[in-house]
């Protein structure tokens, strides 16, 4: 969330398609879960959950900001570290 503002992307969204500019089947609705270094203050899960819950929170905050019942994708945005692969 540290590079957009779901929420207006959802009220633009909402907009045309309630105003007949296009249809919702016709879009492409796409967000992503960003592990907390790529966040700002408007954290959309909790930190201390496992990472899992995290996406989880993530999805379900993009997905009412968006004003979606449908996200046609979601990105898992990493990496969470700077060098190497992380635990399995």
């Amino acid at each position: 969330r540290k590079h957009d503002h779901e929420a207006a992307v959802g009220r633009a969204v909402a907009s045309a398609v309630d105003a007949g500019v296009v249809a919702r089947g016709d879009l492409f609705l796409q967000t992503k879960f960003t592990f907390r270094g790529g966040q700002d203050h408007r954290l959309p899960y909790d930190p201390a959950a496992p990472v899992a819950e995290q996406v989880a929170q993530s999805f379900r905050a993009s997905a009412e900001h968006l004003g979606a019942d449908v996200v046609d994708a979601y990105v898992l945005h990493g990496p969470s570290r700077g060098e190497g692969l992380g635990a399995a």
